[in-house]
């Protein structure tokens, strides 16, 4: 199911960007703001009491035609969850970097968009068995990761004022690195810039941002 989501929304967007085409340049122009992840922010402070973290990301728009902008940003996220498993707490920080193009629909608040998602980021945790008669048992992890993904987005923007927005994302992403089986010694749950994707490579995902406009040319 998730791979036909993933191509139907590849196709879709291929096939307007055909439709618009690069040629339809006619002004350039840029917008760069500022981010904070609201969704996944309240989720894991105040729904769910045994994680924390936050999504920080500064994405820029150069428009290269009457509805087509090429797309980049910077982020870096920073998740704990205390009970992964039974035994097991997980953690994952690091950097992450998009690049892409987007389509824009409409009045230019809806869009549809395709990127490049690189990660560098660490996983890290405890997996602890409590002993009844003898001390417990604790063994902890740790290791870097780098990983790339192609990542198919709908994004719908919400102006509130002048400099503010909130943005409303559906993505879907494919990892294109390899996943390494995950083990006591190897836990791979969480890609900085995709988002959770268990045990898999394909990772779907809602957010919600606010975002502040720091300029535009």
């Amino acid at each position: 199911m998730n791979q036909q989501v993933f191509k139907a929304i590849l196709l879709c967007f291929l096939f307007n960007l055909g439709l618009e085409g690069v040629a339809q340049k006619d002004s350039t122009s840029s917008q760069i703001y500022i981010g904070l992840d609201l969704g996944k922010t309240i989720f894991l402070n105040v729904v769910k009491p045994t994680s924390r973290g936050f999504n920080i990301e500064i994405p820029a728009r150069f428009q290269v035609g009457k509805k087509v902008s090429v797309s980049a940003s910077l982020g870096y996220t920073s998740l704990a969850i205390d009970t992964l498993h039974k035994n097991t707490d997980y953690k994952s920080k690091g950097f992450f970097g998009k690049l892409g193009v987007e389509h824009a629909f409409g009045n230019d608040n809806f869009s549809l968009g395709a990127s490049a998602v690189f990660g560098s980021y660490t996983n890290s945790g405890t997996f602890r068995i409590k002993g009844d008669y003898f001390d417990d048992y604790t063994q902890a992890y740790s290791h870097y990761a780098f990983s790339v993904a192609f990542q198919t987005y709908f994004f719908v923007k919400i102006p509130i004022s002048h400099k503010f927005s909130l943005g409303l994302t559906f993505h879907q992403s494919y990892i294109l690195s390899p996943l390494a089986k995950n083990s006591l010694r190897y836990i791979s749950w969480y890609m900085p810039g995709v988002g959770i994707h268990g045990r898999t490579s394909f990772s779907t995902g809602l957010s919600l941002h606010a975002y502040y406009q720091l300029s535009t040319k």
